[in-house]
């Protein structure tokens, strides 16, 4: 049997990418496409997931020579915090409200490299897409995630798997500066492992300091490290 080669590009513009998992379409695409008999790669240069505005991000089909086909994504793009919030938190992911968060809640921007994969099916579960969303935020702020706590200078990073979101890095808590780290699981966790939500704050605080959440001083000597 002769085997046949085929190769094609072709460059698109302000075009629309739909049908990806019941994702909100990627519109005003600039790319090009490449095309041979197994894989169609399509490097997207410019364009708008939701309200996220994209950098250089590829999108690559394989298996188109066999009986299944696979999709990745990866979108990058540099965005306020709260539009980030709401592309991890479209339907289907739904990540955002899983764990109670809202894109009104806080302030700043973020450098955004989420990638996806997932099986081409027409009825597609979440359990079969994998995730691997990161957010470099820098100065977020809000008075609206912690009750009765204002965050300033928030410099973190934002990570979402299938599993959990996380934050790492640093943030002032009613102008304290305090390493953070948090975690919380999408679903309940088995009996005997570790908890569904966890946070730790660490740096060192006066007297002041713990006067400004309301707690008591007596006893206290200041530096604290906590």
């Amino acid at each position: 049997v002769q085997k046949v080669r085929l190769d094609r590009k072709v460059s698109l513009a302000r075009a629309t990418i739909e049908d990806l998992a019941g994702l909100r379409p990627v519109s005003g695409v600039d790319a090009t496409a490449t095309a041979d008999l197994s894989t169609l790669t399509i490097q997207v240069a410019g364009g708008k997931a939701d309200r996220v505005v994209l950098g250089a991000s590829p999108v690559v089909i394989t298996g188109l020579d066999a009986e299944d086909q696979n999709i990745t994504i990866n979108l990058t793009g540099k965005n306020s915090v709260s539009d980030v919030i709401r592309l991890i938190d479209q339907p289907p992911l739904h990540y955002a409200r899983a764990v109670g968060l809202k894109p009104e809640q806080g302030t700043g921007m973020a450098d955004l490299d989420v990638k996806l994969g997932f099986p081409l099916l027409k009825d597609l579960p979440l359990r079969a897409m994998q995730i691997d969303a990161k957010a470099k935020i820098a100065d977020l702020a809000s008075d609206k995630l912690v009750p009765g706590v204002t965050i300033s200078q928030g410099n973190l990073l934002l990570a979402v798997d299938g599993e959990k979101l996380s934050v790492t890095g640093k943030a002032a808590y009613n102008d304290i500066p305090l390493e953070t780290t948090y975690q919380q699981r999408f679903s309940a966790p088995a009996t005997g492992t570790a908890p569904q939500a966890s946070a730790t704050l660490k740096g060192e605080v006066t007297t002041a300091d713990i006067a400004k959440f309301g707690l008591p001083l007596e006893g206290m000597t200041a530096p604290l490290p906590v």
